[in-house]
């Protein structure tokens, strides 16, 4: 992170974000519960010190669990903060995704 007291406009950052998890779906009228761990891995993201909103970065992503009928899954990806409050999700099936950060 950039060090405290400099007058850079923007703060570089490298972190790890693993979150733990349950959750719910309806898909075709199916009512399914999950539980899940997602990785996130951030790489030189860029936060405007005004606002702290993200300028740029990149972020590999992995999402892992079980629906509790027994049925797994695991993707992989990436992420591309685009610095205009949006960011592309990019699964290893190559399967996009565009998510607003407002």
């Amino acid at each position: 992170m950039t060090a405290p007291g400099s007058t850079s406009t923007e703060y570089n950052t490298n972190c790890t974000s693993i979150r733990i998890g349950t959750g719910i779906t309806a898909v075709r009228n199916r009512i399914k519960e999950f539980n899940y761990t997602n990785t996130l891995v951030f790489n030189n993201v860029n936060v405007k010190r005004l606002g702290n909103s993200i300028a740029s970065g990149t972020d590999t992503v992995r999402f892992v669990g079980t629906v509790v009928d027994g049925v797994s899954f695991d993707r992989a990806g990436s992420m591309v903060f685009n610095g205009n409050d949006t960011y592309i999700v990019t699964l290893d099936n190559g399967t996009v995704f565009t998510f607003s950060l407002r």
